[in-house]
C-alpha cells in the first residue's frame, strides 16, 4: 500500500521534516479539496492562477520599441 494512503497527515508532515519531498504526498492528498474551496470562494479562475504560456508569437499590442 502506498505511503500516501497508510500514513496520517501528521506522520507525513513529520516525515517531510527529514525528506521535504514527502510533503508532496500530503499536498497531493489535499490539493483537490483546496482547489475546490478556492474556486468556490473566488470564482472558477482567480486572476492569480497560472495560465498556459502563449506559443503563437507576441501578444496583442506588442511592439519592438526600444529593442
Amino acid at each position: 500500500m502506498p505511503l500516501s494512503t497508510t500514513l496520517s497527515d501528521a506522520a507525513l508532515i513529520e516525515r517531510s521534516w527529514r525528506d521535504p519531498g514527502d510533503f508532496a504526498l500530503l499536498f497531493d492528498r489535499h490539493a483537490g479539496h483546496i482547489h475546490r474551496y478556492v474556486a468556490r470562494r473566488l470564482g472558477d479562475e482567480p486572476p492569480f492562477w497560472p495560465r498556459p504560456a502563449r506559443s503563437a508569437g507576441p501578444g496583442p499590442g506588442w511592439s519592438a520599441r526600444g529593442v
